[in-house]
């Protein structure tokens, strides 16, 4: 999906309560004696919250966190990633962990259970999308282009509301997009 169609689902699908957008990444994660290729996911601020999934240590994004084109460096890690790097201490929140090169802090270590939203694949890290420069920098052309379709979608329904009628939303503004876009 491109996030210029979420964000078109979001707004006419009143299904949904909450939406948010994500994509993979691969990056080289360092630690303090090994260096790892290994995928993250990069993720739009209220991801967490809208998978209702909260670390089992540490915190998640908070919206100050993860303003488009200003998102800070912050992670939220998985427990082999918090054990390898940190030998599993509690009070390692705040550290820093480097992504390809770039200093993040760890702001919280997720449940054992979450795995990326893309087919299962076990990711290190969950970072926000829109952090300046670097190679997890999210621009104006990735936002605003409909072709550039590498971003997942993640939805909450609205209280009240059946998968089938969501589907239904969905199908109309699918077909709505469809022929003012394709």
């Amino acid at each position: 999906n491109s996030v210029l169609d979420a964000r078109a689902v979001a707004e006419a699908a009143e299904a949904f309560s909450a939406l948010a957008t994500h994509r993979i990444g691969v990056v080289e994660i360092e630690g303090t004696d090994w260096v790892r290729s290994s995928m993250i996911e990069i993720v739009s601020g209220n991801y967490f919250d809208v998978l209702g999934v909260r670390p089992s240590m540490g915190r998640s994004f908070t919206p100050v966190e993860t303003p488009f084109g200003s998102a800070e460096r912050v992670a939220v890690v998985r427990a082999r990633l918090w054990r390898d790097q940190f030998g599993g201490d509690p009070d390692a929140i705040g550290e820093t962990v480097i992504l390809d090169g770039e200093p993040f802090t760890v702001i919280g270590v997720a449940p054992v259970e979450l795995r990326s939203r893309f087919m299962a694949f076990e990711v290190d890290a969950w970072v926000p999308i829109g952090i300046p420069g670097g190679v997890f920098v999210s621009n104006e052309s990735e936002w605003n282009n409909r072709s550039n379709r590498d971003h997942g979608v993640v939805a909450r329904l609205a209280p009240g509301v059946s998968m089938e009628q969501a589907s239904a939303q969905l199908e109309v503004v699918a077909a709505r997009l469809h022929s003012e876009y394709r």
